[in-house]
């Protein structure tokens, strides 16, 4: 159950950077470029799910190695 919430969470997450990404390219082609601050506030948006995303996947590696290595004493 723990496991499918952090899944879905981490899903979340994915989406959440696709529709930033999605939004700057639309904004790009639509402004031409133009609306500089709204693109770095998708831009810090963006960075900040990609780094949450990105420490729990870490976490998820360090608990995978530190069963691995329990196991294996």
């Amino acid at each position: 159950m723990i496991q499918h919430m952090e899944n879905l969470k981490d899903q979340q997450k994915t989406n959440k950077i696709s529709n930033c990404i999605n939004m700057l390219e639309a904004k790009d082609v639509l402004c031409g470029g133009q609306d500089d601050a709204q693109i770095w506030s998708l831009l810090k948006n963006l960075l900040g799910s990609f780094e949450m995303l990105t420490n729990r996947l870490l976490q998820e590696e360090k608990k995978t190695l530190l069963q691995v290595s329990i196991q294996l004493y």
